[in-house]
């Protein structure tokens, strides 16, 4: 056999094994497009920059698509994109009054941004954030929601303790989506 001939072989040979791995790729593509899970994004708003960066880094070691921000202005510029699937508001957010944080959480808990799942952080215990919630929620425990069913409500789905079991609550609330 002369070179020429073994060259053409070699050259038909690997196209076709060329034409078999593109095929079986573009059935994979078809047969899976709508399928595969899109990844969960999550905005945090943290005004301690050290603690939002960790708090980002911790979520992104999970595989969860993580924006963090420091000032209310930018999280809701960010939050108007419409791609966020959770929100993480720290409390805090002026210098530990929890007043900004909270505001922010009620408007996000009342208008319902789409799938947006809103959850609080903070390092404050619940026994000194029971008052301020009830100014906010005011206008919900005025039209009739009583306030044992509200807070229970929100300090059970919603609120988290800055602590890495509250933090995979999150995690796994996020990868449960999937």
């Amino acid at each position: 056999m002369d070179w020429l001939a073994l060259l053409s072989t070699s050259f038909l040979i690997n196209m076709l094994i060329f034409a078999i791995i593109f095929v079986i790729l573009f059935i994979i593509a078809v047969t899976t497009a709508g399928k595969i899970p899109k990844k969960q994004k999550l905005l945090i708003i943290d005004d301690n920059e050290d603690l939002r960066n960790d708090i980002k880094t911790f979520f992104d070691g999970f595989g969860i698509n993580t924006v963090a921000v420091g000032t209310v202005e930018d999280f809701k510029e960010k939050l108007e994109t419409g791609e966020f699937d959770f929100a993480l508001v720290d409390l805090g957010l002026e210098k530990n009054d929890i007043s900004k944080g909270l505001e922010l959480f009620h408007q996000l808990h009342a208008k319902k941004h789409g799938d947006l799942q809103t959850f609080i952080l903070s390092g404050h215990s619940t026994e000194e954030t029971q008052d301020k919630f009830k100014e906010v929620f005011k206008p919900e425990i005025e039209a009739g929601t009583p306030w044992g069913t509200l807070w229970r409500d929100i300090h059970s789905r919603y609120f988290l303790k800055n602590n890495v079991q509250d933090l995979m609550h999150l995690v796994k609330e996020i990868q449960h989506i999937h």
